[in-house]
């Protein structure tokens, strides 16, 4: 029984959502016991008592989405119609699975070899050469107000390279609080798919279901007081897939409003920490009796949640909370802009 390429995108999408939350859900608890008993892991800075807690709990985020975007990719392909639409879906979600891995495996390297900042912001570049090589083709990049620009075989090469890079490091510089990085990744990531839904771009919705559902079970044991970290392999994972899905779907206006949160913060870390940071070093905030946090003295203005600690005097669970906000709204004007983009054709 063969079906529709747009109503078996939608059911797909679903089973690999659930598929990969499911196996989440119920791997972690035996995952953490196995951290514990390794000693991976790490002590949570923000809790006035010592508390250590396992590391790269991630990896199971990358297992669990790869192995349900691997199975929803056999799915397709028995049961699409037969013809162009079912083939390119097929180079794009085995192009994806390749280029997700690669960025997971980097994060893992850099969680167990504490790989140099230098590094670590090119090398998934490269993670995402599949994906670029098996886009090639596309030697036009759409830009607001003029339309589609030229840019020959070598924007492919050069382009998706940096957008990959760009996403999965910003996602990994946007935490250091119990649940903010899975937290902001799922709000980026649910709003990005949602937004590919109502103007049909399936490809991305494909890739990021498993994402979602991993991440979504994944925060109820890295929510406060976290259980688990997500480590570098899991955050670089989040951001590679937005990534991956926008390049695929051609949605990136909607993946860079989705992560305004994360490229404020990286602008401040920029701006402020290399060049007018009293104290350039910093990279954790401090806990006050009362439970509420305190930004590095001469720091208070590295990052965003640095800043949001040092106008507001709150405790973690409020200052998660907040971001969260902030990441839903930027997730609202992407899902706005994007229709209008994508669906309305506003700006062309």
């Amino acid at each position: 029984m063969k079906f529709d390429a747009s109503l078996l995108s939608a059911i797909l999408s679903a089973v690999g959502c659930l598929t990969s939350f499911v196996i989440v859900y119920l791997s972690m608890p035996k995952l953490i016991m196995k951290l514990r008993k390794e000693n991976i892991v790490g002590r949570d800075m923000l809790k006035q008592k010592e508390v250590h807690v396992p590391e790269s709990g991630g990896v199971i985020i990358v297992l669990a989405a790869v192995a349900s975007l691997s199975f929803v990719t056999y799915l397709y392909t028995v049961y699409a119609i037969e013809g162009a639409t079912r083939e390119k879906m097929h180079i794009a979600m085995l192009s994806a699975i390749a280029a997700i891995l690669a960025v997971g495996f980097i994060g893992l390297m850099d969680d167990y070899l504490n790989i140099p900042q230098k590094y670590k912001v090119i090398l998934p570049a490269f993670a995402s050469l599949p994906l670029a090589f098996a886009f090639v083709s596309r030697t036009t990049l759409w830009v607001p107000l003029i339309g589609q620009v030229p840019t020959g075989v070598l924007g492919p090469l050069l382009l998706i390279p940096i957008g990959t890079t760009a996403a999965a490091n910003l996602t990994n510089m946007y935490g250091g609080l119990n649940g903010l990085e899975a937290g902001s990744g799922l709000i980026a990531c649910s709003f990005t798919a949602f937004a590919a839904t109502i103007i049909g771009r399936w490809e991305a919705v494909i890739i990021l279901a498993p994402m979602i559902g991993a991440v979504a079970a994944f925060l109820l044991y890295n929510r406060y007081p976290a259980k688990a970290f997500p480590g570098d392999v899991g955050t670089l994972a989040i951001g590679g897939s937005l990534a991956v899905a926008s390049i695929v779907g051609a949605i990136k206006i909607i993946a860079v409003i989705a992560l305004m949160p994360q490229i404020v913060n990286f602008l401040q870390y920029l701006l402020k920490i290399r060049f007018f940071m009293a104290n350039p070093d910093a990279k954790f905030a401090s806990v006050r009796e009362d439970g509420t946090l305190k930004a590095p003295e001469g720091a208070e203005y590295g990052s965003l949640y640095f800043l949001m600690m040092h106008m507001y005097r709150r405790d973690e669970r409020w200052h998660v909370r907040m971001h969260w906000a902030m990441c839903f709204a930027s997730g609202l004007v992407a899902l706005i802009v994007g229709t209008l983009v994508y669906k309305w054709g506003f700006l062309v």
